[in-house]
């Protein structure tokens, strides 16, 4: 990580491990904001998901960033040699959100002569708990500001969107095919929403969906939709920066959504929301009915419905 091992103009030096995709390292924003009130001008570094960093480098948040999966991380999280001590030594403080369960992570640090650091899991052990708050919480630190307070300073340093009239960007995928939605479905909302409604579509699959494309084929020349197929996630974020509202299943890119402040519909199962809903007043989750855990048991007409509302319009099917 350049600059890793220099303190420049900092005060102090913050070293932030969190392994997990796009969402999970999202729901690590507003721990990060409650650490910069803490820590005023303290310079905050991570290791974790690249994707999801860069987004926080935009935002002001980190100075350095380094994938959890590169050899250098691999021998911090280790401290195996003098570089790696050396480099962890150089931080007044380190966070480490991942499982230690047999200890050899904080056995390495101590024996390194390392003593300013938090080692915590990183899933709560209460799963009516969110995600985020938690992060907060084992980080020593206290919820200061509410959902929409966070989104604003995620939004920062991102450029304003040329207009909020970009339709309705949906996103049929997740890292999970457990966590999806079925795609008969999510055709049958984009035939409704061509039908009844007059905002554009934009359909947005990433590599992750490769086994969905070939049900959405046939609206492939809609004139009503735009296909977005492997897209950066900087591309992504411009689209959703211009969007009116947002729909999809538990994934990063609803993360994403709901840090940017879109309208969202998320569509849960088997994850618990109560643990792992996007950050946002602005998103709606829908669940599975008590007893199910697949989302399948989601009904067309309330995603019709809860899209809806998210466009700021009334539904009478």
């Amino acid at each position: 990580m350049a600059g890793m091992a220099e303190r420049g103009i900092f005060a102090m030096k913050i070293l932030i491990v969190k392994p997990g995709g796009i969402g999970d390292t999202l729901l690590m924003f507003p721990a990060l904001v409650e650490l910069g009130v803490r820590f005023p001008g303290a310079q905050f570094d991570m290791i974790g998901n690249r994707a999801a960093q860069e987004l926080f480098r935009i935002s002001g948040r980190i100075a350095n960033a380094r994938s959890i999966d590169d050899r250098l991380s691999t021998r911090l999280l280790c401290a195996a040699d003098r570089e790696a001590v050396d480099i962890l030594g150089s931080y007044d403080r380190l966070f480490f959100l991942i499982d230690d369960g047999d200890g050899e992570i904080a056995h390495r640090l101590t024996a390194a002569g390392i003593r300013d650091f938090v080692i915590a899991s990183s899933r709560q052990a209460d799963p009516r708990v969110p995600q985020w708050r938690y992060c907060i919480e084992i980080c020593g630190l206290r919820q200061t500001l509410s959902e929409d307070d966070y989104c604003r300073e995620f939004t920062r340093g991102f450029p304003p969107p040329a207009q909020r009239g970009g339709g309705v960007i949906i996103h049929p995928g997740s890292g999970s095919a457990t966590k999806n939605w079925p795609p008969e479905r999510f055709c049958a909302v984009i035939d409704y929403c061509c039908s009844n409604l007059r905002e554009p579509i934009a359909l947005v699959m990433g590599y992750a969906e490769n086994g969905l494309h070939a049900a959405f084929e046939r609206m492939r020349h809609h004139p009503r939709i735009s296909f977005f197929v492997d897209c950066p996630l900087a591309e992504v974020v411009s689209l959703l920066r211009g969007a009116r509202t947002f729909l999809g299943n538990d994934s990063g890119i609803a993360h994403v959504a709901g840090l940017l402040g879109v309208p969202s519909v998320v569509l849960f199962g088997p994850t618990d929301p109560a643990a792992w809903k996007p950050i946002g007043g602005s998103v709606t989750v829908l669940a599975p009915p008590d007893g199910e855990r697949s989302s399948n048991g989601i009904a067309t007409d309330a995603v019709i419905a809860a899209l809806h509302c998210a466009l700021g319009m009334e539904y009478g099917p």
